[in-house]
């Protein structure tokens, strides 16, 4: 016989008031038992858990709480239904709820439904058993997309603002937790739990509702993760650790008339192990009518040992139940799959099939990085009926990695037509093939946020022995949103920021055809690198952008560069130390800074600087021509000597002849001292134009080491102030000059 009995305590919140003190009861429990609840497994307790309710849902006070307490209770169907007269029901699982086996039990699609509550907590280590063991043989919705399905476990419907938190479900006859029209619901630290070969078992359905989140949960089933049906709006999924299963899908979807669109979702940050699907969008072929998914987001996800990573099927009609193969009226637009990687037991990791009637839009595929399970294969994409862009950062990483492991001759790196993104790459050698081919076809982007940046470069190409860049594609640095924060122009010690294209011990290479616009720093570095010929680029930049630099060649011998358009907001090209054999021909410089050797003597122990030569080039509106520059305190001696400046052309240029040994930019030099770079044997010759300074040629050479063996012939730069005439200045110049001479030489 059972003893039935209350037992409940009162606790008191006194509210000070202008008239008398105001009391407010909270936390009353309604423990099942003292309905009558048993816990043996075998009654079936469902009136003493619906009485628990009933008296606590018309008890006026704050968090009333139905406690199910430790035991293991049978319970046949159970509706919690509001309003309440309390503020937020608590529901209190502790024990062990099981499911009513029989399915005449069920009058509807529930196991325990929750319905018109605002403010709920459902929480607890207690656990919900569906007992769909004995269920899942009799599902026939796997055959008929008409059918009657078996009940839901947990089912909350026009409930707002309420949590559920905790609790474990396993083996449910159908799905687990089922959303529905509900607005406001966090469901956090949960675990759903089925085998994966139980029919339509979802984790956690959602339709109709907004403001729903799911975070930090453990869902392993035999059907989704988490579906998502018609009329969901603003979603966020965040630290799932979905598998076995299905994945995490939007859909199916267009399956009914009239449906709501599915706007705002977000997946991140979830682990998907051994599954059949990664991120799904999958809407029914044969649709009724119209309705949209858009605004959807998948981020930061990993993928272990998963079919079909990436998918959008909208030609979903299993086991053939479509009859006219109409397509889906569904629209599909702005989806972002951003940073997912892992491996695929499928070859075709990307499968994006979209409507024939309705094309995807504004697609995004970024930063994928997924290996094909089988070894020594690859995985592919495939598109149909999509519009949208691709960036990419570790897929541009993996294709150099294979093609430098390739044994064989110009493996070739294809960045074809389109949209990249693509955050900062080492594309590293030694590599076995001969002579790597990276052919940019496309649009590739840098990324804007500094952060990303652990150290000088954008691109980099290392250690390579024979390499081919070329194309007719674009590099673009985004420099705009890093200028700004640009403090080298008052600091000779500062953390530069990244160069664009940097090639470091390179050999034997040619950079033929590319263009790079708004770089952050320089357009292309070229480090202790020998024997490359850049030919026929194009380095873009606007004019007041710092340090923006179109070629900066330091350590390097045997570099030739040609035929090729420079404007930015630093030098033209740039030469510092340790350059030998440098020759520069055919270029159109400006605007921008001119050509530069320098500025040297800024370091200790640099190397020379030997047999440079700039011919057949052309300035137009820059702020120097050609410049020699060495800073005023150069703390240890080099030279730069066997320098040949000839037949170049001034447009309107500021100081086109220069050499500027006590070249020390915002007062940055305290003492003073001499530049100890000895220049000598320097040749200026055919140079004509304009020049927008009275000083068409200024020779200011180092008090300790003067210039020598410098000369001056054929030059012809008139002053661009009508009536005026330009001039010539030298300081501690030692040298010659022949043939015309405008302005007269000073030497």
């Amino acid at each position: 016989m059972n003893l039935l009995y209350f037992s409940f305590f009162f606790s008191v919140i006194v509210i000070s008031a202008s008239a008398a003190p105001y009391r407010l009861s909270i936390s009353k429990i309604f423990n099942v038992n003292d309905y009558g609840a048993v816990s043996d497994g075998r009654t079936d307790n469902a009136k003493a858990f619906q009485n628990a309710w009933e008296d606590a849902c018309a008890w006026d006070g704050l968090r009333p709480k139905v406690l199910i307490p430790k035991g293991k209770f049978l319970v046949g169907p159970l509706v919690f239904k509001g309003p309440c007269k309390g503020r937020e029901m608590v529901i209190q699982v502790k024990g062990y709820v099981l499911s009513q086996a029989d399915l005449n039990a069920y009058k509807t699609h529930d196991w325990i439904s929750f319905r018109y509550i605002n403010g709920l907590l459902v929480t607890g280590k207690g656990l919900f058993d569906g007992q769909g063991v004995h269920a899942w043989p009799l599902n026939n919705c796997l055959h008929k997309r008409r059918c009657k399905p078996l009940p839901w476990s947990l089912n909350f419907s026009f409930v707002s603002n309420a949590t559920i938190r905790g609790i474990t479900s396993i083996n449910s006859k159908n799905v687990h937790i089922q959303i529905f029209a509900s607005n406001n619901i966090n469901l956090n630290s949960i675990k759903l739990i089925a085998p994966e070969n139980s029919p339509n078992t979802d984790g956690i359905h959602v339709g109709e509702s907004k403001n729903i989140s799911i975070n930090q949960s453990i869902i392993s089933t035999g059907d989704d993760c988490i579906s998502i049906g018609p009329g969901t709006t603003n979603l966020s999924i965040s630290g799932v650790r979905c598998g076995p299963g299905h994945g995490i899908s939007i859909g199916s979807l267009g399956g009914g008339k009239d449906e709501g669109d599915v706007v705002g979702i977000s997946v991140r940050n979830c682990t998907f192990t051994d599954t059949d699907n990664g991120v799904r969008i999958k809407t029914w072929q044969e649709s009724p009518t119209f309705s949209s998914a858009y605004d959807l987001v998948f981020e930061d996800l990993v993928m272990n040992n998963v079919d079909n990573p990436i998918v959008i099927d909208q030609k979903y009609c299993p086991h053939n139940l479509c009859s006219n193969k109409a397509p889906s009226q569904v629209k599909i637009s702005n989806v972002k799959f951003r940073n997912i990687t892992g491996e695929t037991r499928t070859k075709n990791a990307i499968n994006l099939v979209c409507s024939d009637r309705f094309p995807c839009e504004d697609i995004e595929l970024s930063n994928i990085d997924l290996k094909y399970s089988v070894a020594g294969d690859f995985a592919v994409a495939s598109c149909v009926n999509v519009k949208g862009r691709s960036f990419g950062l570790m897929a541009f990483q993996n294709a150099w990695e294979d093609a430098c492991a390739w044994d064989g001759l110009r493996p070739k790196v294809l960045i074809p037509k389109g949209k990249f993104l693509v955050g900062p790459l080492v594309f590293k050698g030694p590599c076995k093939g001969r002579e790597m081919v990276v052919q940019v076809k496309g649009y590739v982007l840098s990324q804007a946020d500094l952060n990303a940046y652990k150290t000088h470069d954008w691109i980099s190409f290392r250690y390579i022995n024979g390499l081919l860049v070329t194309g007719k594609g674009l590099f673009d640095g985004q420099g705009v949103h890093a200028w700004p924060l640009n403090n080298c122009l008052h600091k000779r010690r500062c953390k530069p920021l990244p160069w664009s294209l940097n090639f470091s011990f390179v050999s034997n290479a040619t950079i033929r055809g590319i263009t790079s616009i708004n770089s952050k720093n320089v357009h292309i570095q070229i480090f202790a690198s020998n024997n490359i010929n850049l030919h026929s680029i194009k380095l873009i930049a606007p004019e007041n952008s710092p340090n923006t630099d179109g070629i900066h060649v330091g350590e390097s011998k045997n570099i030739s560069i040609n035929q090729s358009i420079i404007s930015t907001g630093d030098d033209c090209i740039s030469i510092g130390p340790g350059t030998t054999n440098l020759s520069i021909s055919g270029v159109r410089c400006g605007p921008g800074h001119g050509i530069s050797i320098g500025s040297l003597g800024g370091g200790k122990d640099e190397g020379d600087v030997v047999g440079i030569s700039v011919r057949n080039c052309t300035f137009t509106d820059t702020d120097n021509g050609v410049r020699i520059k060495t800073w005023q305190e150069s703390p240890t001696f080099s030279s730069a000597y066997d320098l040949v400046f000839e037949d170049l052309v001034m447009n309107n240029v500021d100081n086109p002849i220069v050499i500027d040994q006590k070249y020390c930019p915002h007062n940055l030099c305290s003492n003073k001292a001499p530049s100890l770079v000895k220049i000598s044997n320097v040749k200026f010759r055919n140079i004509t134009g304009e020049t927008r300074t009275k000083n068409a040629i200024n020779l200011v050479c180092s008090d300790r080491f003067p210039c020598e063996d410098i000369e001056l012939s054929n030059i012809d730069l008139k002053y661009s102030v009508a009536g005026d005439f330009a001039v010539a200045s030298c300081v501690n110049v030692k040298g010659h000059s022949f043939g015309l001479m405008i302005p007269p030489s000073c030497i």
